[in-house]
Parts: structure tokens; sequence; C-alpha cells
């Protein structure tokens, strides 16, 4: 039997150990360090990035009523289910670039260090941790620049500065790559997903759509092409481009994708083709062939809404009208279907117009719609211009209603009164036979949706009155108030205590409604209180309404002027109803001659009919107010277009002045303050808006530097100057304190803390002693941070904030935004909490120099004020 000799042993351990030295590159040295940098380190790290891509497209949802995203990277909660991977593939490459980097003589001889910084910055931007993974990429494109990693660098940092919203430098690197020869396929695959991706960020679908060829034409996945390819119909669908659409969406059905994409792409594609094609039959004989596949149970609605959109095309709205009933009375789990034919509905009752009618299909629409939806702002927008309308109608039908009965002697009041009380239980008992007729029929479908038609009703019928009867108690309106109540609360479940809430519901409906509201958020309460009297209660009520003295009767006046000048604004700036605007503004001048409103009602009316192109209409509303009112502000508008600008120009200088002085005393520069107080006396006229405020920060900052007779003196100067300003009443409350000997001033006025956004932060939470234990709230954090910030290095601290309360802080963050995001995450974190949580546990993020301030101080419920006022506003 043979044996080793001892010197053979030693010779090859000497070998192994020569392999390991980086700073010679001998043959056996290269391939060591290229073998264990490829296969050890790299190859592990990539298949954690590869594992953490897929759950990032496993946990990403697409939403089919939107243009789908390029990219499935998800949402921010999304990124932290791949930290672990992530963490795991930067910390491999980060032991392979330190152990098998060989810089010998300035060029790397280690084939695979350039790969594991890229996979590095690839781990990165998968964490949103952007500027990590820029500063790989910039690397890598400088130091390999004669490398064809160098365009993939090049290609992933555009995709960072995407993502952070830098279209400048995006845009540069686009250009200088869209002239490069591009080394592979995937790569050009790649790039011109990115570029697509740039041209949606900036609204170019149809820039987009062509790059989306590009990108299809070299990827090599099926699957990838077949999302870009139905991302591409659905850009050409938005831009109207119905031909390539329905092309494009064959493509994607040719490709035999997922049983969800497919049905999508189906449902698409009968929305965006020609009726007058000679595929149209066969289009609609699929849909219905498809309403009777089981598979598709779930997804009648959308079959139902596409049939609606076919029928819409062919000009046949009452069948357009059924079939979107039919799409609203099948959604069962979509409810932003439900929303979408809301929506559909809504729009052929304004394009009518009924704006009536609209409105409630506007309301049951934003009560269902995802508020992430890309039309959400323009038809919540909308909606509440419809709400407006409609109770402005309401409130000049109700005001004259009253005005009528006022007229007649007083016992035809009381007989005209009992009348409509009459009505009005009528109108209520039949409304509970239709509920409960309704929930008959609801029950046998097994349908929880809102409904607005009958099921078995034939939309050429006419439609509810909405708009008739007494507006104080109208029955129709009232039947919609499942969606208004769905507005206010959510959608909860009718157990007790359901009212119960953070938000206070109090004059909700004036609220909703805006500026300019509050008598129809009183109205509307008013109305609501009356209905749940008895007949003698309610009779007494109503009587009280009438506007039966002469400062009621001005006050109902007043309400009806108001009514036709918002009513004219609406028309006018949100609905672009140009007509009706000018009817509601000649209403209002041929009722009310003399109204408040007469100088902007002409100008609205100047307005409307220079648009309409009514030139002598134009000229006499114009003269009117050139020669009657020469000196307003609105015949300066005529003569000066540019009037309005300049005042605002003015106007923003002022308010960026005092906002920096308001900034200076926030960071403790009082004398600064005074300073620019002066300054502002001589900038801006005197009885500028800003100039109270100004004043009182004045005030505050003598406070602060000067004795105290000075601060009374000061204080004293802003009750004279500004009687009937609210700053006045502020400076009237310290003077009472100060001079009841109630209030110190040092302790009393600014924060101690200070907001430094850019210094170093902690992440804290305190709570009582007794309330959860440090061991268990301190295993919980370890735990996290291990699985989601590894390489981040965190340390965790514990100690006693006073005799009642400890705390734990995590350190160290480079700045509040980080430590804001660590905030957010953690919070979120369920298993972090499981059997932690108590009402005394407070956390929150802080700088380092205010932890000490904290410490000292221990005023924990001041620092949580400046902490929701600085942070977290």
């Amino acid at each position: 039997m043979r044996t080793f000799k001892p010197y053979v042993i030693l010779v090859i351990v000497a070998l192994v150990l020569s392999s390991c030295a980086t700073d010679k590159k001998s043959v056996i040295n290269r391939a060591y360090h290229n073998t264990t940098a490829h296969y050890n380190g790299y190859f592990n790290g990539k298949m954690r990035v590869q594992d953490g891509v897929e759950t990032l497209k496993t946990n990403t949802e697409d939403n089919y009523d939107r243009i789908l995203p390029i990219f499935q990277l998800g949402e921010e909660e999304n990124a932290k289910s791949v930290y672990p991977d992530m963490d795991a593939a930067i910390k491999k490459t980060s032991i392979v670039i330190s152990r098998h980097s060989m810089q010998i003589d300035g060029k790397e001889h280690c084939n695979w260090i350039d790969d594991n910084f890229f996979l590095m910055g690839q781990a990165f931007f998968y964490k949103r941790e952007y500027w990590d993974a820029i500063e790989r990429f910039q690397y890598i494109s400088a130091e390999y620049s004669d490398q064809p990693i160098k365009y993939d660098a090049l290609v992933w940092l555009t995709r960072c500065y995407l993502e952070l919203g830098k279209m400048t430098d995006a845009e540069y690197l686009l250009d200088f790559l869209k002239n490069e020869e591009l080394p592979s396929k995937d790569l050009k695959s790649l790039f011109g997903a990115v570029y697509a991706q740039y041209y949606l960020l900036k609204n170019d679908h149809e820039s987009a759509a062509k790059q989306l060829e590009m990108a299809t034409e070299h990827a090599r996945k099926k699957e990838t092409r077949i999302r870009y390819t139905f991302i591409q119909a659905q850009l050409y669908n938005e831009i109207g481009d119905n031909v390539n659409a329905f092309e494009k969406y064959n493509q994607v059905l040719k490709l035999n994708p997922s049983y969800e994409m497919a049905f999508n792409a189906k449902i698409s594609r009968a929305r965006a083709f020609d009726v007058t094609s000679e595929n149209s039959e066969q289009v609609k004989e699929e849909l219905l062939k498809m309403l009777k596949d089981v598979k598709n149970d779930d997804y009648r609605d959308q079959i139902y809404y596409a049939l609606a959109g076919i029928s819409q095309k062919e000009g046949n709205e009452p069948e357009a009208i059924e079939r979107y009933n039919l799409s609203i009375r099948a959604s069962t789990k979509n409810d932003n279907q439900k929303a979408q034919s809301y929506l559909e509905l809504g729009k052929i009752y304004f394009d009518r117009p009924d704006y009536t009618y609209a409105k409630l299909y506007y309301d049951s629409c934003v009560t269902y719609l995802d508020s992430g939806f890309p039309e959400y702002e323009s038809i919540s927008s909308k909606q509440l211009s419809l709400a407006k309308l409609v109770a402005y109608l309401n409130v000049i039908e109700l005001e004259d209603s009253l005005q009528t009965i006022a007229a007649l002697s007083p016992a035809e009041q009381e007989r005209q009164i009992e009348l409509k009380i009459e009505e009005e239980l009528e109108a209520e008992r039949k409304r509970k036979e239709e509920e409960e007729q309704k929930k008959l029929e609801e029950k046998q479908a097994n349908q929880q949706s809102n409904q607005i038609f009958n099921p078995n009703q034939n939309p050429n019928t006419p439609k509810p009155t909405v708009g008739g009867g007494w507006a104080l108690y109208n029955q129709s309106a009232l039947s919609f108030g499942y969606t208004e109540f769905v507005q206010k609360w959510g959608k909860r479940e009718l157990e007790d205590n359901w009212r119960r809430s953070s938000k206070t519901p109090s004059n909700v409906a004036a609220n909703e409604l805006g500026e300019g509201a509050e008598g129809i958020g009183t109205s509307n309460a008013v109305q609501d209180s009356i209905s749940k009297l008895d007949d003698e209660a309610r009779k007494e009520a109503y009587m009280s309404a009438i506007p039966n003295t002469p400062e009621m009767l001005e006050a109902s006046n007043d309400n009806i002027i108001e009514a036709y000048y918002n009513l004219g604004i609406i028309y006018r700036e949100q609905l672009n109803d140009l007509p009706e605007s000018s009817k509601n503004f000649t209403t209002l001048l041929k009722r009310y001659p003399d109204n408040r409103y007469i100088l902007p009602s002409y100008y609205n009316l100047y307005l409307i009919y220079k648009a309409l192109g009514i030139k002598d209409k134009e000229e006499y509303y114009k003269n009117l107010l050139l020669n009657d009112y020469p000196d307003s502000d609105y015949s300066r508008i005529i003569l000066n277009p540019n009037f309005f600008a300049e005042n605002r120009k003015k106007t923003e200088v002022l308010d960026v002045f005092y906002e920096n002085t308001y900034k200076s005393y926030k960071n403790e520069k009082y004398n600064v303050v005074i300073r620019r107080k002066a300054m502002a006396d001589t900038l801006f006229a005197p009885n500028n808006k800003l100039a109270s405020r100004f004043s009182f920060l004045k005030a505050l900052s003598v406070g602060k530097t000067q004795n105290k007779d000075a601060f009374i003196t000061s204080l004293k100067d802003v009750v004279l100057q500004y009687p009937d300003d609210s700053v006045a009443t502020k400076a009237q409350e310290i003077l009472d304190i100060i001079e009841g000997g109630k209030i110190n001033i040092e302790e009393n006025n600014i924060s101690i803390f200070k907001f430094e956004e850019k210094t170093e932060h902690y992440y804290m939470m305190v709570f009582d002693n007794r309330s959860i234990k440090m061991n268990d709230i301190k295993v919980n954090v370890s735990n996290f941070n291990s699985e989601f910030y590894s390489n981040n290095g965190y340390i965790i601290n514990s100690s006693f904030l006073d005799s009642d309360k400890q705390f734990l802080l995590v350190k160290t963050f480079e700045n509040s935004e980080k430590a804001l995001a660590y905030l957010n995450s953690i919070k979120s974190d369920a298993k972090t909490w499981e059997g932690v949580t108590h009402p005394s546990l407070k956390r929150f993020v802080i700088s380092a120099d205010n932890f000490v301030l904290l410490f000292k101080n221990k005023k924990i419920d001041h620092y949580i004020s400046f902490h929701g006022a600085n942070y977290l506003d």
C-alpha cells in the first residue's frame, strides 16, 4: 500500500495557500480566484436575487383595468418581502469582492469582480435603495468602460434614475445608449422596456408603445413577450388607435397566455374593435359564449361591461344601459369593475345632460373605486362638482317652496304642510316596500351590490324621479343613502357601536361640499332630523321653517342668491356647460338685480359669451363693467389681461418672504425675524394680507430676545393695530396670562427641539415599565433587523427614561428619511408586535441632539407633538 510522503503533503498545502494570495497573478492564482468568485459567491448570490425577483412577481397583482406596469416591482411593502434574499446576495458578493479581487498594477485580474459588483447593484435596486445601487452601477461604468458590462450598468443606472424621478439624468443616458450597439438580445430587450418606462412616466403613450415593440422583438422569454404585447395593446387603446390595439390583443391570444390574461385580452379587444368591421359579429358571439361558460361565473360583470361598450358603439344606448346594470348586479367581488360600470352610466347621463341623475351614478362610482385608479382624482372631482350642483339646485327648490307657502294664509299654510306630510308618509311606505322587495331579490340572486335599477326594469321605462317633490324630504334621493353611508363610514358590518371612529362626523356634508356649502350641510341635517319626528312634531318643524318674518325671508333670499351664483360657477368652471352657466347668472341678475354678486356675474357672463363667440352680448357685459365700474378689478383685468398674473406674482413674493421669516423663527433666529419684519414694512404695502402675522412673529421674537416689558409692549401693538384679526386674540391671551402671572415666558415659547433632517437619527420607542417586557421587544426587534436589515449593522440599546418609563433605541440612521423608512417598515410588521403592544407604547424617530435633550428633560409628550408637526406632516 502506497503512502504520501510528508513533504508531498506540505507541497500541496503550500500550493493551495499560495493560490489564495490576491497580489500575485499566476495562472494558479487566477484560476483559483476566478473559480471561487464565480461558483462560491456569484452563483449563489444570483440565485438569491432570482428568487427575490420571482417573489416580487408572485406578490404583485395585476390590475387589468389600468395599464399594466412594465416591470413587476410591486409597492414599497412588496420590497420588504425580498430583503432577506437581497441582503444575502449583497453579503455574498461583498465577501467575493473583498477576498477575491486581484487589483495588480491598476488592473483587475479576477474576471468575476465586475459581475459581483453588478449583482450587488441589482440587489440594492430591488430593495429600493436606489442611491446604493447607483453607486455600484456608476463604479462599473467607469472602472470597466472598455467592457460590455458597462452597457448593462448604464441601463440599470437609467432604471434607478427613473425610479427616483430624475428624468433629465435618465434622458441623457437613454440618448447615449440608443446610438450604441448593445452586446446582447437580453440587454436590447431591457433597454427597449426601460425606454418605454421613460415615455410612460412622461405620459407619451405612443412613443412608449413603439419602444415596447423593440423590447418584444428581442425578448427571449415567452411570458415577457406576452406581457409587453398586452401593454402595447393597452397603450394603443389609450391613444384611440383601436386598429393596432385590436391587432395586439389578437397577438396576445395567439401566444397562448395564462387564462386570466387571455380573458382580459378578449374583454379589452371587444371594447377596442370597430363595430363596422367584418368580424364584429364574431366578437359579440364570442362574448355571449363566454357568458355561458361556468369558468367565467366570477367574470360575468366584465363580460357584460364589454357587451355594453359594443352597444354604445352601435348607438344602442338603452341596450348599453341595460348591460351596464347587468354588469353592476353581476359584480360580487370586483369593486373596481362595479365602479367602472357606474362611471359609464354616469357619463351617459352627464352627456345628455341630466346632471341630477349623473350625480347619483358618480356617487356610486366613487364609493367603489380604488383610490389608486389612474383617473380617480378627476372622477372624484367631477363627483364633488355634481354633488355641489345638485345640493344648490335643492336649495333653490326648497327656498322657493317655502316662500310659495309663506305667501298663503296661515290656514292654507297649515293645510299645505299636512298634504306634504301625507305625501311623505306614503312615499316612505312605498320605499319600505321597495326595499323589502329588493332584499328578497338580492337574497335570491345572492347579490350584495348597491343597485340603482330594479333587476327586471326595462331600460326604456322612465327613470325614478330624483329632483321632484318638496326638497325638505325627498324619498327617491334617500333611496341612495347606502352610497352616502359607505362614503362617510366605509364598508362596515352593522354590528354594535359601528359608528365609533376617530373621525368626527359633525358637519360632514358641508365639509364634503367645500367652502360656501355650510347652508347645504345644515339643510341636510335639518331634513334628516325632521324625517325622524312624529306627525305632530314634523308639522311643527315644517311650520317653523316657513319664512313668515322679514328676517327669515331675507335669509331665504340670501340662500337662493348664493345657490344661483355657485351654480353659474360650477357650470362654467367645473362642468364646462356654458349655456347653463349663463342661464343661472342671468336668472340671478333678473330675480335679484341688487345682489352682492353683480360684478362677478357680469364678468362671468362676459367670459361666457366671449367663449361662445356671441359678440353682441360679450360687448354688452364688457361695456357694463368698463362704463359703470371702471375702478373694479374686473375692469382692470379686461383692459390688462396680465393684471391678475402680475398681482398673483406680487402675492407669491409676499408668501415666500413670510415663509422664510417663519422658518427663521422656527430655527430660533429671532433677530433675523425682527430684521425681516422691518424689511417687509418697506417692501410690501402696509395693509398686505400677512402684515398682522409679521407683527405677531416679531412680538414673539422680542419675547425671546428682550425683557418682559418689551415683550408686553410688542404684544399690545399687535392688539391695537389688528383688533379684528385672529393674531390679536392670540396676543391678548398671552398678555392676560403674563400679566396674571400664569405663565413662565421662558418655558412657553418655541419648542426646545430642533428639526434637523440631514443629521444622524435614531428609532425610539417608549413605554410604561410594567406594560411590556423589555427582553421580549428587544428579541422581536433584533429578529426584525436580522431578517430585513441584516447588512446595516444597526445597534439596539435600552434603558430607563425615568422611574415610570423605559425606552429602546435602534441606531444609527444617516438621516431622518432613512429613519422614517425604518419606522414605517417595522410598524407594519405584525410579527414584531405580537404580544408586545400596549396603549402606553410610543414609536418615533429622533435626531441624536434631540435625544440628548429628551433624555435630560423627560418631556415625552412635548416631543411627540414636535415629532407629529415636523416628521409626519
